[in-house]
């Protein structure tokens, strides 16, 4: 699988803020970096942050969204047996990859978390930009934004609950589905993805 980081002059589907993956490629848009740039700026401006937490911000979605591409690349090459909207599986398996495999130098695993919970909030901040849902909205091959935010935070619980309380206390994810559903979620995602070849034959190892 080829890995490209390029513009529109390149691949002409990055004349939108785009990441895709086809013919065993991914691509990640410079478009998409700088617009993803651009809202956390906006974000960290508006909430009074530290803008030392800009870059961090950034990095961890483009490296979730490289996680989410190569999902696509697995269920393409390996031809894999999934059910419901492979959008789904490939954010299930960007997830799965930033949780369940830890930096060894970072044993808590507090930038696989972060990587989810930053993407996670992306999708709730592009949710604010764009409120109002039309038909081809409900019609999309991807979740709603608001629906991505809620899943990859409830996940993030489910495989980090002592490190995830504050969400209840905030109400980051929704107490109920975290109480009852996010852990038993996240080990159903770890048993699939478990099980699968690219892993069982080693070719990504743990």
């Amino acid at each position: 699988v080829e890995i490209i980081i390029t513009d529109k002059s390149y691949v002409p589907d990055c004349e939108v803020p785009n990441a895709l993956y086809f013919d065993s490629i991914i691509v990640i848009c410079y478009e998409f970096i700088d617009d993803t740039n651009y809202r956390f700026e906006q974000y960290y401006e508006r909430e009074n942050l530290d803008i030392v937490g800009l870059n961090d911000s950034l990095e961890n979605v483009i490296e979730n969204t490289l996680y989410h591409e190569l999902g696509h690349a697995l269920i393409d090459i390996y031809d894999l047996p999934i059910t419901g909207l492979e959008e789904d599986v490939a954010d299930q398996f960007a997830a799965y990859f930033a949780l369940k495999f830890p930096y060894q130098d970072d044993p808590q695993n507090t930038i696989g978390q972060s990587v989810v919970l930053d993407t996670a909030w992306d999708y709730y901040l592009i949710s604010e930009e764009y409120p109002d849902l039309t038909p081809s909205h409900f019609a999309d091959t991807h979740s709603l934004n608001e629906q991505r935010f809620n899943h990859l935070a409830c996940w993030t619980y489910g495989a980090y609950p002592n490190d995830s309380q504050w969400m209840l206390d905030e109400e980051f994810a929704l107490a109920d589905r975290a109480e009852n559903w996010c852990e038993e979620e996240y080990e159903k995602i770890v048993q699939f993805w478990n099980c699968q070849p690219v892993f069982q034959e080693g070719v990504i190892h743990a």
